[in-house]
């Protein structure tokens, strides 16, 4: 048997670069699988046509958003995993080009020049001479500060506090803040960045969770071997007895088994 009867036909080469960028937490497991999708998918010259709706439904079987889809693209693409042309909106077919491909003729590819190229555009469209920032930089920073003084003004207006006192927008900062961040986030939207995010994910999914919030904080507050623990024991008692609810169950174990108390 000669070596051309021994060449391999179909097959596609994957730079081991992904997948200890996925270790050290510069992708996350989602942005992983989107790459390696879509690069399955290409063509002998590296380019693979594809849509958010077909990434969607086809990987992840329509349990991810196309924003989250949309999303993932920007962070691979500003990581310089793949590229595509700048898109003004989410629908229809694009084109995505992938580096470091073997091609028909031996050679291997870059992205170098598609990203070289954005750049020069950009440099060009956003190309404003010093001139012109002078003469319209006055006129912005009025502007600025009216438009800063009236939406504090309808701030003060509308957020009156049951007293019947407006707040200290200084003084009330940190509640903001802290409010922001509790802000809920569906499971379809989020990215888990590591494995300890991603075990949350799992099990929030298992539970049936609408929101990641409960999980990450119960990690936060426990850590990893303790939700581990009380996710083992959960599907124990699963199969004892018929639970209803399934997040409010999960969360009286932790907290009997924080508490050190027999389950």
């Amino acid at each position: 048997m000669n070596n051309q009867e021994n060449k391999l036909t179909n097959w596609i080469p994957f730079p081991r670069k992904i997948s200890s960028d996925f270790r050290n937490g510069v992708i996350t497991l989602s942005e992983m699988q989107v790459y390696n999708w879509l690069r399955l998918n290409a063509n002998p010259y590296g380019i693979t046509t594809t849509s958010l709706s077909d990434i969607s439904i086809d990987l992840f079987k329509g349990r991810k958003s196309e924003n989250s889809i949309n999303k993932i693209l920007l962070a691979l693409k500003r990581k310089k995993c793949l590229y595509y042309k700048r898109r003004t909106g989410s629908r229809g077919s694009f084109e995505v080009r992938f580096g470091e491909f073997i091609l028909p003729t031996g050679q291997i590819n870059t992205l170098d020049r598609f990203f070289e190229e954005e750049d020069r555009t950009s440099d060009l469209q956003s190309g404003i001479s010093e001139a012109e920032q002078e003469q319209s930089f006055g006129c912005e920073c009025q502007n600025f500060n009216d438009l800063k003084s009236k939406i504090k003004s309808v701030a003060l207006s509308l957020s009156v506090n049951t007293d019947g006192r407006a707040p200290n927008i200084d003084n009330d900062k940190e509640n903001y803040i802290s409010t922001s961040i509790k802000a809920k986030t569906k499971l379809s939207d989020f990215e888990p960045r590591n494995l300890d995010e991603q075990l949350c994910l799992n099990i929030a999914s298992s539970l049936k969770e609408r929101n990641i919030n409960f999980m990450l904080s119960a990690f936060n507050n426990y850590g990893r071997d303790t939700l581990e623990k009380v996710w083992r024991v959960f599907k124990e008692h699963e199969l004892k007895t018929v639970i209803k609810n399934r997040g409010a169950y999960f969360n009286s174990l932790i907290k009997r088994i924080a508490n050190n108390e027999n389950i």
